[in-house]
C-alpha cells in the first residue's frame, strides 16, 4: 500500500505518498458456506482489477473487474459447491472457473442488456478447495469489452 491517510474533512480524504510501499495484512483461513461480496478480505486479486461501488443493483452497491487477460481472484473454500455471481452486460468477456487448478467451466459473460446477479454454481467433493476466477481475454463477437467481474460468492 502505497498511500498513507493523512487527513479527513467529511467525505474527503487527503492522501500522502508512502516512500516504500507497504504490505497489508492478509486475512487467511477459508470461506466456509455463508455468501460473500467481492469485498470479502479473503479473496486475494491480483492485476488491474478494479472495485467500484457506484452500483445500486450490485450486491452490496460494489463490483469487482477487470478486462486485463491473466488477472486472478482467488480464494480457499471449504464446501461442496460455489455460487459465482457476476453481471452479464454488453462489455463482458469469458471468465474461467478454475477449483483445485483445474478449468471447470469457461462462462461467456456478455448479454446485450445489463443482467445483474446472473449466477454458475459448480459441485465439488466436500472438503477444503481453491477456487480461481481468471480474464480469460476471450469473448463474444458481438460484446464490445472483455471485463469479467465479480460481484459475490456464495458457498454451500
Amino acid at each position: 500500500i502505497w498511500l498513507e491517510p493523512v487527513e479527513t474533512v467529511g467525505n474527503l480524504t487527503l492522501f500522502h505518498l508512502r516512500d516504500a510501499e507497504q504490505v497489508a495484512p492478509v486475512v487467511s483461513g477459508p470461506l466456509t458456506p455463508g455468501t460473500y461480496d467481492d469485498r470479502e478480505r479473503r479473496i486475494e486479486y491480483t492485476g488491474a482489477w478494479f472495485h467500484d461501488n457506484q452500483f445500486a443493483e450490485a450486491a452490496e452497491r460494489t463490483l469487482t473487474y477487470s478486462d486485463a487477460t491473466g488477472d486472478r481472484a482467488v480464494f480457499a473454500f471449504q464446501g461442496h459447491a460455489l455460487t459465482y455471481r457476476f453481471t452479464a452486460a454488453a462489455n463482458r468477456g469469458e471468465a474461467e472457473l478454475w477449483i483445485d487448478g483445474s478449468l471447470r467451466r469457461t462462462v461467456d459473460l456478455y448479454a446485450p442488456e445489463s443482467h445483474w446477479k446472473s449466477s454458475v454454481k459448480l459441485e465439488t467433493a466436500p472438503g477444503l478447495h481453491r477456487f480461481e476466477l481468471r480474464v480469460s481475454g476471450r469473448k463474444n463477437a458481438a460484446s464490445g469489452g472483455r471485463f469479467v467481474d465479480l460481484d459475490s460468492i456464495t458457498i454451500e
